[in-house]
């Protein structure tokens, strides 16, 4: 479980290799695709499909025998001037599933948009209605899908852990009660429910050279 201890170093937890990986010669070769289909184009009416002209498939980054977990990792090179995709093939009781900064604005859990102006998150309280929608209808189900199949389903959160959220959320070091996470829950309810979510009107008059 090679690949898997990497990324719970990733996320910062310190447990080590047995031993170093072996190092392996990666055949860089690109193929120009023809006529591809938009990538990210399955919800159009959450993130705008993906069409560049010019795409390739390089190989498989990670290529495990027996794989039941198929991950097409795509990214831009200017090298290429293209986009350069790399179809993966993962067994999934070994590969990790990491959902990065799951929090939300607007989204009925305290944090709120400042008015009368101002922006936060998505920028507007519209567009995080519609993140909100998305983590809902799209993510969510997707994780579910993966439970009892891939080893974990993980969730970073942005900055260090505090008193609040140790409470709230398991961690390689702590599995809170049922009464740690209701005690959790209503101090985090307390604390952003707190803040004043007010934002500086629009100016009036501006004062230009």
């Amino acid at each position: 479980m090679r690949r898997l201890a990497l990324l719970m170093l990733c996320c910062g937890v310190g447990a080590g290799l047995a031993e170093p990986p072996a190092l392996r010669s990666y055949d860089n070769r690109l193929k120009k695709l023809a006529n591809p289909p938009p990538l990210l184009a399955d919800y159009p009416e959450f993130v705008e499909p993906v069409r560049e002209r010019i795409r390739y498939e390089a190989a498989a980054v990670v290529d495990d025998e027996k794989a039941d977990l198929h991950v097409r990792a795509w990214r831009f090179s200017y090298n290429a001037r293209g986009i350069i995709e790399m179809p993966n093939h993962l067994r999934a009781a070994e590969t990790a599933v990491i959902m990065v900064h799951p929090w939300g604005v607007d989204d009925g859990q305290g944090w709120r948009t400042p008015e009368p102006a101002g922006a936060a998150d998505f920028c507007t309280v519209e567009k995080n209605h519609l993140a909100g929608r998305h983590t809902r209808q799209v993510i969510q189900p997707f994780l579910n899908s993966l439970r009892g199949k891939a080893a974990f389903i993980m969730y970073s959160l942005p900055g260090n852990r505090d008193s609040i959220r140790k409470k709230l959320y398991r961690s390689f070091d702590h599995q809170p009660s049922d009464a740690e996470r209701e005690e959790g829950a209503k101090e985090l309810s307390q604390a952003l429910t707190s803040f004043k979510y007010v934002g500086q009107p629009l100016p009036a008059t501006l004062r230009l050279s």
